[in-house]
């Protein structure tokens, strides 16, 4: 099973869907990401269901695929 992960706001939205697969929080602030895993850990439903959905969701992404893709992108922007 995936774990999920506490992002930024920064990370691509067709990566991470929040409350989904993971959770985003619109912060830096290193104790705010300590405080979300922390709250993520006394959650035990939560994890589970995230780890679930992580784990169906990373079966659609290929990242292969998706790298080939910004490639291109980056050539013919070049």
């Amino acid at each position: 099973m995936e774990s999920p992960f506490v992002v930024s706001n920064a990370i691509l939205e067709e990566v991470v869907i929040d409350g989904f697969n993971s959770i985003r929080i619109s912060s830096f602030n290193p104790e705010d990401y300590a405080n979300t895993v922390e709250k993520l850990l006394k959650d035990e439903d939560m994890l589970l269901k995230l780890s679930s959905n992580s784990s169906e969701f990373i079966k659609r992404y290929n990242h292969n695929e998706r790298a080939k893709k910004y490639i291109k992108i980056i050539r013919e922007l070049l």
